[in-house]
């Protein structure tokens, strides 16, 4: 009795060192990245800051800089928090970017095309962030077709980027998230910001078995969520039922009024009439008549 527990205990002992051995190589050998970040919004800032405090936490993120398009001479609050944090910005389009300068582009709400030549520059390629599970919403507004249409359930799509065209790429991981019939758009941008942030830094601690092991997108359940114009704030109200107002409410506020037409454009639609109604007084009104 004595030997068999000896030899146990030998053996769980053995175990142990071999696992130690096995861990400290692993982590001996792991490299630090240079990560070069895409981001223009709301949601890119969520990831932007989660990977900055990733980067002074651990040794794993050797450089870290961020890509911003200049559109006026007001600087984005992204990129105000890179400068406060001393983080270089590179504007966009690169023009001088070296082959292997960086290991993997991250890419989050930036809107911009990534081109072969470009892609193929980063040893590791590039992830992106996408507020819906994939392949439902593709495009440039997921968030607020999600909340217009009446979806119940949406989520977050981390996947490789695919030159040439927006997302479709192979898919890294998906988390889900159930939508409360109340909730409006900046209360789920910022549930999916935080998500995806998470989902960013998960990859990133795990690279670069994190980004091998992917998933080809559906070819079913393809939908399109096209970039938004003012009005798709419009009322219709002889084509519309109680419950997609609602949801139309739901999917702009914040972001701008609702236009409704007035029920005489309804019966004499060659004479437009519109009149502006304040999301959060039309939503009141509208459920108090359900």
């Amino acid at each position: 009795m004595f030997f068999l527990g000896s030899n146990l205990t030998f053996q769980l002992f053995k175990g142990f060192i071999t696992e130690k051995r096995l861990f400290l190589r692993r982590n001996s050998n792991r490299k630090s990245y240079k990560l070069l970040f895409f981001g223009s919004d709301r949601i890119a800032l969520s990831s932007f800051k989660k990977v900055n405090e990733f980067r002074k936490q651990e040794k794993l993120i050797d450089r870290l800089d961020l890509v911003i398009t200049k559109t006026s001479k007001i600087k984005t609050e992204i990129e105000k928090y890179a400068q406060k944090e001393e983080i270089k910005t590179i504007l966009w389009p690169l023009q001088s970017l070296q082959m292997a300068e960086y290991d993997l582009g991250l890419i989050v709400a930036f809107g911009h095309l990534i081109k072969k030549d470009l892609l193929a520059k980063f040893p590791l390629g590039m992830v992106n962030v996408h507020p819906s599970l994939l392949p439902r919403w593709r495009g440039a507004a997921p968030i607020i077709y999600t909340l217009m249409h009446g979806d119940t359930t949406t989520g977050v799509t981390l996947m490789k980027i695919q030159p040439d065209i927006f997302d479709v790429g192979e898919i890294i991981s998906q988390k889900r998230v159930d939508i409360p019939k109340d909730v409006k758009l900046p209360e789920l941008t910022t549930q999916l910001s935080e998500i995806g942030a998470e989902m960013l830094v998960y990859c990133i601690r795990n690279l670069p078995n994190s980004i091998e092991d992917t998933q080809p997108q559906s070819n079913e359940g393809v939908t399109y969520a096209k970039k938004i114009n003012k009005n798709i704030s419009e009322v219709r109200w002889s084509e519309m039922s109680a419950e997609g107002v609602y949801n139309l409410y739901r999917a702009v506020y914040g972001k701008t009024i609702t236009k409704c037409s007035t029920l005489k454009d309804i019966d004499r639609p060659n004479k437009k009439l519109m009149l502006h109604v304040q999301c959060d007084l039309y939503a009141d009104l509208l459920l108090n008549n359900q």
